[in-house]
């Protein structure tokens, strides 16, 4: 795996031991934390929440490489990379995104159905 620029001190060891649930809402964290910058037009910031997103998904891709469900999760990944490299980016389309992630992990999702 590549060096971890965002999360400099997390490597596949650490991060194998969150559950698949605290891992995705980790994750999701990223995103809501780049819906708030959408909101205050920070083009900079939301790329940077896109870029610890990117970091997050590709460990947990790293750790679960067999038996769940990477293949959503890299094409979440890859969607993502395309608001990434958009111009604009809308809260619309990141809400989008992070619904997805959410029903990714049935625990995650309705945590954050009570929140």
């Amino acid at each position: 795996m590549y060096t971890l620029h965002r999360h400099a001190g997390l490597d596949t060891e650490k991060w194998s031991i969150f559950s698949r649930t605290k891992q995705i809402l980790m994750i999701a964290n990223e995103l809501y934390r780049a819906r708030g910058w959408i909101e205050k037009k920070q083009a900079q910031e939301v790329k940077e929440c896109y870029e610890r997103a990117f970091e997050l998904i590709d460990l947990t891709v790293a750790v679960h490489l067999v038996g769940w469900n990477t293949r959503e999760l890299l094409r979440l990944r890859e969607m993502l990379a395309g608001l990434y490299a958009q111009q604009e980016v809308y809260v619309a389309d990141n809400d989008r995104y992070y619904t997805a992630l959410l029903t990714m992990d049935a625990e995650a999702f309705r945590l954050m159905q009570t929140v």
